[in-house]
């Protein structure tokens, strides 16, 4: 075992000390990834602002309440302005919508008389069923809170002869409002999985998809370019000299898996990392089905890497072959994008490919939500891969 761990570290110093390593198989994913994310739409599964404007013609207290409000809501990234300049940005489409309180708002809460908000849309924005459902649900409860501060005015009133001030209005208003933190009804949400006819509709797009398909195609070269080291190893005579010590055949086989095992974990957990943080991709709610998935597909390239290793003659042969196979395995199996948008011939011919699968697996976890089912079958047939490819290769392989 402990030349199999010195053969797995060698070659994982050998490729991280390697500036090309982080050149080619981090730098130029990620640059990818960017362009290739906002070409597809720019969009991920994480959260995003909507950018609002917001006028107060009012400038109350009841007013400067209101917007405080709205601005707590991380949905949205509030900005006051002038009415006029509010109007004028949803004109011009440089917010997804604007919030005007009119002047007298204040005035027809406390009298009881009909306030209203006035509430902006750009055509077309999805988010306008949002905000018009949030500026209602406002004007609701603050509704609720000047009924609440005139029965107490009312009250005040009746023992003072009919006298009550603007103030304690207000003070009354504002406690009334503060019993809403915490909200005194609650949502007890609960996560369901997506349906398979409804989940299976959902693509994916944006950094989502560009983030997941560069992270496979890059480490499936690095697999593969780990793998033909054999023959540089057998071309250089080192295989040969290494042979005729004690260290048999199958422990420079399996001490060179485990080196690309290795490698392909750096270049993962970077790859991966960056599209959670740089390109805010939510890769799973649980990193357990990811990992296991992620293990298994690596296993498939690695075998695959070695089978290539053993059926080429020289090395310059081998990576002459290689890009043509390894983006021809991408294209087809969804890499560069929605393996449903492609022809039929073409999402059959996914399914005869580790690239195929493991996209079907990452889709469905990543993109639709789905847990633990999504990767059982892409898991299973991605080591069935691995050991055709595993076994054809160690049989096929010369050592010298």
């Amino acid at each position: 075992m402990n030349k199999v761990f010195a053969i797995g570290r060698l070659m994982l110093l050998e490729q991280v000390r390697n500036r090309s390593f982080w050149l080619q198989l981090i730098f130029i994913p990620l640059l990818l990834t960017l362009i290739m994310g906002i070409a597809f739409g720019g969009t991920s599964s994480g959260p995003k602002q909507v950018n609002l404007a917001a006028a107060d013609s009012d400038k109350t207290v009841l007013s400067r309440i209101f917007l405080a409000q709205l601005k707590k809501d991380k949905v949205f990234s509030v900005a006051t302005v002038s009415e006029a300049e509010a109007r004028s940005r949803v004109k011009k489409g440089t917010v997804a919508g604007a919030v005007i309180i009119p002047a007298g708002y204040s005035e027809s809460v406390v009298s009881g008389a009909k306030a209203s908000v006035e509430v902006l849309n750009t055509a077309g924005d999805s988010s306008a069923v949002l905000l018009s459902q949030v500026v209602t649900g406002l004007t609701e409860r603050y509704s609720a809170d000047a009924f609440a501060a005139a029965k107490i005015t009312a009250g005040l009133a009746a023992h003072r002869f009919g006298m009550t001030t603007v103030t304690e209005w207000e003070e009354s208003f504002e406690a009334a409002d503060a019993k809403w933190n915490p909200p005194p009804v609650t949502v007890d949400a609960h996560t369901v999985t997506r349906s398979l006819v409804r989940g299976r509709k959902t693509l994916a797009g944006g950094f989502n998809q560009s983030s997941m398909g560069f992270t496979i195609t890059f480490i499936m070269f690095m697999l593969v370019g780990g793998a033909v080291t054999i023959l540089e190893d057998r071309q250089k005579g080192t295989l040969g000299r290494l042979l005729t010590t004690p260290t048999g055949k199958p422990t420079f086989v399996v001490g060179k898996m485990l080196g690309m095992f290795a490698t392909a974990a750096v270049q993962s957990t970077i790859l991966i990392a960056a599209g959670r943080f740089i390109f805010n991709v939510d890769w799973g709610r649980d990193p357990l089905p990811l990992i296991l998935l992620m293990i298994a597909f690596i296993f498939s390239i690695a075998s695959m890497g070695i089978l290539i290793a053993s059926l080429a003659r020289t090395a310059s042969q081998a990576n002459a072959a290689t890009p043509i196979l390894l983006i021809s395995m991408a294209m087809i199996g969804g890499c560069y994008w929605p393996i449903e948008v492609t022809p039929p011939f073409m999402q059959t011919a996914a399914k005869f490919i580790p690239a195929g699968w493991m996209m079907r697996g990452l889709t469905d976890l990543i993109t639709r939500g789905y847990g633990w089912d999504a990767i059982w079958l892409p898991g299973l047939v991605l080591l069935g891969f691995g050991v055709v490819f595993l076994t054809a290769g160690v049989v096929f392989l010369k050592y010298e």
